[in-house]
């Protein structure tokens, strides 16, 4: 918020500051290179609680970061989080929840490289959508 009205006070006194020439696309360019990093130190912590086996936390912070990097067409960073969140419900045992997820990534972002190891984790889950068709399909003859 702060961000906005810096911006419309620069715009409002034509982008000119204590006698100084302000350049705007500088300005936005920094505050976004700070959210980038905010962000990636942000996924990096919730990557670190996977390794450390506190999945309720990194499950919080992973479901924030796919909000963030969704709000700012971040698509690449969006599947890697949605891939760690999911993995986060598969380890606390909800399965129903990591298939869901792991399912969205698979047709949100085709195209990411978090969508073969989504694939891959699928395929180990018990209740996998391709072992229960094979069961309640009838037999086509």
């Amino acid at each position: 918020m702060w961000a906005r009205s810096i911006r419309w006070l620069l715009t409002t006194l034509g982008a000119t500051m204590f006698g100084c020439q302000f350049n705007m696309a500088q300005y936005e360019r920094r505050s976004m290179d700070q959210v980038r990093q905010q962000d990636r130190e942000a996924f990096n912590e919730a990557v670190a609680r996977v390794a450390e086996l506190r999945y309720d936390e990194a499950a919080e912070s992973f479901a924030r970061l796919i909000e963030r990097f969704e709000s700012v067409e971040d698509r690449a960073r969006a599947a890697e989080a949605m891939f760690w969140l999911a993995y986060c419900h598969e380890k606390q045992g909800r399965i129903a929840e990591a298939t869901a997820l792991y399912n969205r990534l698979l047709q949100a972002h085709p195209r990411a490289p978090a969508c073969r190891q989504a694939k891959q984790r699928l395929s180990l889950l018990p209740n996998h959508p391709a072992s229960d068709a094979d069961e309640t399909d009838p037999p086509r003859r």
